[in-house]
């Protein structure tokens, strides 16, 4: 998977008559809710941005606040976020439940700095590795919807790369993409922003750009530092 095609694939859809909605619009035939959760990387994230926006659909970025690869309140990440809506799309909170002992205070303290950070009120939110939400899938979080409510994970058709793969089959494939049912459709951009390869070649050019990121704040950070990267030395 990679950007060629990302662009066979949403082209594919707006040849069929689909729509691209945002999770605030009601769900009807012909329309698909197209979603990515970043889990890696801003930069690839703001990537698939700007080839959406050239191909004139709209997605939602779901950014989190407690990832490990990157942080969200960083001069960088705030740029990012910005680039992002500014391309028509819609920011909201991937929210991890594991990270909060109480789910729900954790949730409204996320909530709150998400909003501040892109101007807009939450509306929706997607839940990292949901586990044990998905036994009752239909648990609320505090004034707010998610994505694995029926509305959107059972109601609609589901489908997601999670893992670098389509593991329930290709979307255009589908019975329900045949029949211009509505989607959910998961796409995680470092499975299409990136070369071609396995997933674990995607993940390692990912490792190699955030290296590079982290090199070069070394050297800004700390005079002391003469430059050279661990693979230089």
């Amino acid at each position: 998977m990679e950007t060629e095609a990302f662009h066979e694939l949403v082209g594919a859809f707006r040849k069929a008559g689909y729509a691209f909605r945002r999770f605030d619009e009601p769900p009807e035939p012909g329309v698909v809710y197209l979603r990515h959760d970043i889990d890696f990387s801003l930069d690839l994230a703001a990537a698939m941005a700007r080839e959406e926006q050239a191909l004139g659909v709209t997605a939602t970025y779901f950014v989190m606040l407690t990832s490990n690869a990157y942080n969200l309140l960083s001069s960088a990440s705030r740029r990012r976020v910005e680039e992002i809506q500014s391309l028509g799309h819609v920011v909201s909170l991937h929210f991890d439940p594991v990270v909060h002992e109480d789910i729900d205070a954790g949730f409204l303290q996320e909530a709150r700095i998400l909003e501040e950070i892109t101007g807009r009120p939450l509306d929706i939110v997607s839940l990292h590795r949901p586990g044990a939400f998905l036994e009752d899938n239909n648990r609320p979080l505090p004034g707010v919807r998610h994505t694995y409510e029926d509305a959107y994970f059972k109601n609609l058709k589901y489908i997601s790369d999670s893992g670098g793969a389509f593991k329930y089959g290709h979307p255009l494939d589908s019975e329900a993409f045949r029949e211009g049912r509505a989607i959910h459709l998961l796409l995680h951009p470092i499975w299409w922003m990136t070369g071609p390869g396995a997933p674990s070649d995607k993940v390692r050019e990912w490792q190699a750009a955030a290296f590079g990121f982290l090199n070069d704040e070394a050297r800004s950070n700390c005079l002391t530092f003469d430059g050279r990267s661990v693979m230089e030395r």
